[in-house]
């Protein structure tokens, strides 16, 4: 039976938020609100006196290279900040890139200045390069492989936005407005979810959670990409055995883990092995950086920047034994603090400048909600992910056959071949822990 991946890039909300109470920030994952100004608000942080990160690697003005290079630089710098801390991890880069950069569009003055830096945006024809980025994902890629790639934007009914704001994110992003009441917040919130969970297949069902929208909601921008895939050779369900999985050097769980024996693209040094298991004629392929130690994933992870792009250059066809865990897994990721970490701190204050959506500078994020699932077993993958911007008014060779046995923790990738831009990346460090 044919396995589905759904992917839910990027989800956005933008509000606006009483002046008498916080801005609601669900544990469920990161929300970006904008508010009305507010004479008391606190200053924007000061500028980090940490060296600039530097920008991605050129590549042709409005490529969709150019937004590939951009995500994967924002990837590996947004994973730097989730890394720390024990757990499973899972997040889709395209989607937060996505999600933020079509709000980028809305912003201006350093507010746009420190999205830019934070997202690794090109200098110039960013939003071009994410529009043609998203029309090479979602090219043909045969019968046995579907990749579809929708956005939206729900605005309050009677309030106005920019034409040029809505004008370029339908051009660059195919984001239309519908126009919702988020008076009634319930309702509102239900239309949106049930567009998420249309678009994700239902496996992103209910990504706003209660209480995030008010009133004072302008606007929730929604990004939602669906994967359907094969592995192009699957595992045979009668070889999957139960197996134990170090989740540290001195403890293990019972983990189901899968067997096949075939020709992978495969590499490895004295820290790791790395493995690329490709879908069907899709294009795309996990990438799977399995440590040669049992707790060695903490020190791979710290330099994948660096080091992740030489392994793929290393990839080469082998015979291999591979031995890899069923697993699921859903994983709530609260956003704002990495983002602001990133240098992305003006946009969630009353300081923030959103006058080119609203025309004024009323708006600022309140929250940015970020939902991923997967689930992998032996015919396929299986994946969504949902990002939400809330923004509110401001008020407030003859050689034996190598074993890759992941029976400890492990960083993986989904990665779009074509582009290389990475989809979703993440790590299983206890396959057993939904």
């Amino acid at each position: 039976m044919a396995k589905l991946l759904p992917l839910l890039l990027t989800f956005g909300a933008l509000a606006a938020c009483p002046s008498s109470s916080a801005p609601v920030t669900p544990d469920n994952g990161p929300v970006v609100v904008i508010a009305d100004e507010d004479p008391a608000a606190p200053a924007p942080p000061p500028a980090d006196p940490r060296p600039a990160v530097a920008a991605a690697p050129a590549a042709p003005e409005g490529s969709a290279k150019a937004a590939a290079d951009a995500n994967n630089a924002f990837a590996f710098a947004l994973y730097d900040q989730l890394r720390v801390g024990a757990g499973n991890r899972f997040v889709s880069p395209v989607s937060l890139s996505l999600a933020l950069s079509m709000t980028s569009l809305g912003a201006a003055g350093t507010t746009e200045a420190e999205m830019r830096a934070a997202l690794r945006l090109p200098e110039s024809g960013a939003h071009a390069s994410f529009g043609a980025l998203q029309r090479e994902l979602t090219d043909d890629r045969g019968p046995k492989t579907q990749i579809a790639i929708a956005n939206r934007l729900w605005g309050q009914a009677g309030y106005a936005f920019q034409d040029a704001f809505l004008a370029a994110a339908t051009k660059h992003y195919g984001a239309g407005l519908e126009r919702v009441d988020f008076a009634a917040s319930e309702a509102a919130r239900a239309t949106i979810n049930g567009w998420v969970s249309g678009q994700t297949h239902e496996k992103i069902p209910n990504l706003i959670p209660s209480g995030l929208l008010t009133a004072q909601t302008k606007l929730v921008l929604t990004n939602a990409v669906y994967f359907k895939g094969l592995w192009a050779e699957a595992f045979a369900a009668a070889d999957t055995k139960p197996a134990d999985f170090f989740v540290s050097a001195d403890k293990t769980v019972s983990a189901e883990l899968m067997y096949r024996k075939g020709s992978f693209d495969y590499a490895e040094d004295e820290r790791a092995q790395v493995l690329s298991m490709p879908y069907q004629g899709a294009g795309i392929s996990m990438i799977v950086v399995l440590p040669k130690a049992k707790d060695g994933l903490a020190a791979l992870e710290a330099g994948l920047a660096a080091d992740l792009p030489g392994w793929l250059d290393a990839l080469g066809g082998r015979r291999i034994e591979v031995y890899f865990p069923r697993f699921e897994m859903r994983v709530n990721t609260a956003m704002k603090a990495p983002l602001t970490a990133l240098g992305m701190r003006t946009a969630f204050t009353q300081a923030a400048d959103f006058s080119p959506m609203s025309g004024a500078k009323d708006l600022y994020i309140s929250a940015v909600i970020h939902e991923a699932y997967v689930l992998v077993d032996e015919a396929g993958t299986e994946a969504a992910a949902a990002t939400a911007v809330v923004m509110t008014r401001k008020s407030a060779a003859p050689r034996p056959a190598p074993v890759f046995r992941a029976d400890h923790p492990f960083f993986f990738a989904l990665r779009d071949d074509r582009s290389g831009a990475l989809l979703f990346m993440g790590r299983v460090a206890d396959p057993t822990a939904g």
